[in-house]
Parts: C-alpha cells; structure tokens; sequence
C-alpha cells in the first residue's frame, strides 16, 4: 500500500452589508450586497460582488384582523438575489496546467484516466489538468415568490414558496481531447434553471392542558435542467465509468444517467436478433433522472409535561439510480435472480425481429426461444452475463422511492420544582436515533447513497459504503 499526502490553500475574501427597514409592522423590505476576492480565480477578475432585495407585506394589518383568532397573521413576500461562487475546493488550482500521477483502472471497467472515458484513455493515462487563465465566477440568480399564513390562533400554519434560479457560468471540469496533453479543464461550461415549489404545513391538532401533539409537513418539488452548454460541448461527464455516466446534457435533467441500453423501435418495441436476444444499440443514450418526483418531511412531536417524544418520517417518490452493484453481481452469476434464470428454458422475449435493413426496416414479431442457461455453451452467452462486464446498464436503473425513518427523540426536562435547590435552571436528557428504518423497493443497499459522495455526479450505486444508523445520548445543563 501507499500512502499520499497533499496540502491545497484557498483564499476568499469577503464584505457583506444589509439594510434592514420597516413600516408600521406592516411592510418590510431587505437589501444586502457582497463582495468576494477568491484566490481560485485569475488575478485581474478575482473580484465578485452580488445583491439581494426582498420586500415583505404582512396584510392582515391592514386588514385589521390581526387580532382575530381566526385569520391572525398573513404576509405574503418576494424577492430578488444573487449569489457568486468560485467553484470551491474542488478547483482550487484551476487556472494552472499541471498533471497528477499515473492511474490504474485496475478492473477494466472503471474510468481510467479520469472520469472522462469518451476519449478512450487507457490505463496507464496521467490525469492531467488544462489550466484556464480566463475562469469567471458562476452566478446563481433566484426569484422567489412565497405567502405566510396562520389560522386558528396560530394553531395552523401554511407557508408557501416558489422559486426560479438561473446559474450562469456554472463552474465544471470539462474533457479535451488527449491530443492536447491534458485529460481535462475547468471551463464556465453551462447555464443551469432550478424551479420548484416548497409548502410547509404546521399544525397543533391536540392541545389539552399539559399534553399537546405538534404537527409539520414539509412538501418539496422541483426541476433541474441544463439548459445551454459551452461551445463545442455535447455533454459533460459528472461522475462514473466506462459504461454508466452521471452527465449534464442540455435540455436535460441535470445528472441524467447516461449509457448503453436496449435497441428499440420508434414505437418502444424490444428489437430481437435472429438469435432470439435482445440487441444493443450502439448509441449511449438517457437511461434515467437521478431527480425526485417530489420529496416528503412529516415531523410529529407529543409533549406532556417535560417529557417530549418526536419523530421524522422522510419520504422520496420517484428518481432514478444505476445499481451497478447488482449488475456486477449478476455478472459474476452470484445475484439471487441468476439462480431462477438458471431454470428458464424457451423463454420469447416480447419485440420484433428486423427482416429487412437498417435503412428500411421491416417489423415481424419474435417467435425465437431461448435459453437463459445452457452447461454446453461459453459462460459469458448466459443471459445473466452476456451483455458485458457489469451487464447492460439499462437493466440496472431502479427506482429510487422510499420511506425512511430519518429521526427518533425521546427527551425530558426536569421539572423546575427539583432544580430550585440546586445550581442548574435547567437540566434536559435527550436520547435520539437516526435512520432507524428503511423501506424501498431498490435492491442496492440504501438508495440514499452516493458513489461519489456530495458531487456534481449522482444517482450511482458502485459496492457503495451503506448508511449508518446512529444512537445518541445529550444531557443540556444550564446553571
């Protein structure tokens, strides 16, 4: 084994000012502006500087009916701002050439040479970085629309927001062609939109004397596309291998699985070789959208007294993830479906076989069977393994829907008649549990994970570390 150690220094400067004003309880308006100097970025444009403004009406005021039990607060609000950034860590040296040491991919099938396998790297390619002297800073610019009410002397709440973001200049490493020397560059290389809807919902349904039952769901949907590249950029490699990549496509979800999967018709029909299995098609393509339908936080907490007992349930609907682990597995014949398809004999695969040519096809159904095993012939002509090392990566896109039990808090504070004696005010136990449950229909080990972390890269499932379920014990004292 070896051992490698690098050190990497970033500077970032920063002057932030707000003006804060306010009319009678009745109109708010916010202004604040930031200046940034990065060291990541060229000497002569290292300076950045993005504003903000917000204006808030709370209508009920005016309406008089503020201090009505039914109807007490309501405040709808907009906004405007804008936020810089360098790129972060992750480009630290960006604008200096440089290369790192050679790689090995090691298996054959991960990325050598970088995450960039479009340019055929081999195994032995350094990873080396084009520096560019003419970097800028991306800019995220976001409109915001939201309403704040209550109802019921405060005991339901409803808050309501939608947003718009544009980012320009988006920050992100960029492949070039290895005739250049180098594997890659940091490059201002795409405009990204993000709009959504937040609602979040709070309510006390129960409160009778020392006992109360605290209520919030919080609702969130949104879309995220790449909505224009650089020049001469087809799509950008976020993370993965060889066969399976994260990538930023424009007028795509941001992120969208990209790889091999099944030759179809223009009606979505399975195209079936003369052999009875399913063809290839040599186009890479959209396998999947890493991106959520929509996402679910519904939070319940039961108090009596100074005992407190809460829970988060977390809920997921839609997006997808590539489960290369099960593809891998199915390869090797170790996945628990290899064993049923060691039985299927004269298995018709539902399409149509191709009699005529590429230029002018001529559609018949498939009549071809089949089988998924056969002792006789070469292993890698099995159905589990014959389409490649790590399977056809169509095959492996799963939902990535669940149901998770993100926190457990069980708490107690001393009541105020022990404590008048001693040095404390307040003594409180807390005992907490994260992610204590999880159900989902994905067959990798937590959907939740990613293979290369917190990246621009996700929806990647590689023999990813599984998540961790944690116990907690705090004891708050305050004299």
């Amino acid at each position: 084994q070896q051992a490698f150690n690098g050190n990497s220094r970033r500077k970032l400067f920063g002057v932030f000012g707000t003006v804060n004003l306010g009319w009678q309880e009745t109109l708010f308006l916010e202004l604040s502006g930031r200046n940034d100097w990065s060291s990541i970025l060229p000497n002569d444009a290292n300076s950045f500087f993005y504003p903000s403004v917000s204006l808030g009406y709370v209508f009920t005021e005016t309406l008089g009916i503020s201090n009505s039990g039914i109807f007490p607060y309501g405040k709808i609000r907009a906004s405007y701002s804008q936020v810089g950034n360098d790129g972060g860590n992750a480009f630290i040296y960006a604008t200096n050439s440089y290369y790192s040491g050679a790689t090995w991919g090691g298996d054959g099938f991960i990325a050598t040479g970088g995450l960039f396998p479009e340019f055929g790297l081999n195994a032995f390619d350094r990873d080396g970085l084009l520096g560019n002297a003419a970097l800028k800073p991306e800019l995220t610019t976001t409109i915001e629309l939201g309403a704040d009410l209550k109802f019921l002397n405060n005991r339901l709440g409803l808050d309501l927001t939608y947003y718009q973001s544009l980012t320009t200049d988006a920050i992100i490493a960029v492949a070039v062609a290895p005739t250049s020397g180098f594997t890659s560059t940091v490059q201002n290389a795409a405009e990204i939109s993000n709009k959504g809807i937040e609602a979040v919902f709070t309510a006390t349904p129960v409160e009778i004397g020392d006992f109360s039952w605290d209520m919030l769901v919080n609702f969130t949907q949104y879309e995220n596309v790449v909505e224009k590249l650089a020049d001469n950029v087809e799509s950008i490699g976020l993370a993965g291998f060889v066969s399976t990549t994260s990538r930023a496509i424009e007028g795509e979800p941001y992120g969208s699985l990209f790889g091999n999967g099944y030759l179809r018709t223009d009606d979505g029909e399975l195209v079936i070789g003369q052999d009875g299995w399913p063809l290839v098609d040599p186009e890479a393509k959209i396998l999947g959208d890493p991106n959520p339908d929509y996402v679910i936080g519904f939070n319940n907490t039961l108090t009596w007294k100074g005992l407190s007992i809460s829970a988060l349930l977390d809920i997921r609907k839609g997006g997808d993830i590539w489960n290369g682990t099960y593809g891998i597995m199915k390869t090797f014949g170790t996945a628990k479906s290899t064993e049923e398809a060691r039985t299927i004999k004269g298995y018709v695969f539902d399409g149509v076989v191709n009699t005529g040519t590429a230029e002018s096809p001529n559609y018949v159904d498939n009549t071809t069977p089949v089988d998924f095993y056969d002792p006789n012939r070469p292993v890698g002509q099995n159905a589990w393994n014959r389409y490649a090392f790590g399977g056809l990566p169509e095959d492996n896109i799963q939902d990535a829907s669940w149901v998770r039990l993100r926190n457990v808090s069980l708490s107690y504070n001393l009541p105020s008649s022990l404590l008048e004696k001693g040095p404390f005010q307040r003594v409180k136990a807390t005992i907490s549990g994260r992610n204590l449950f999880l159900a989902t229909g994905y067959t990798g080990i937590d959907p939740e994970t990613n293979l290369t972390g917190a990246s621009n890269g996700f929806g990647l499932d590689y023999f990813n570390n599984p998540n961790t379920k944690s116990y907690s014990f705090a004891l708050d004292l305050t004299f």
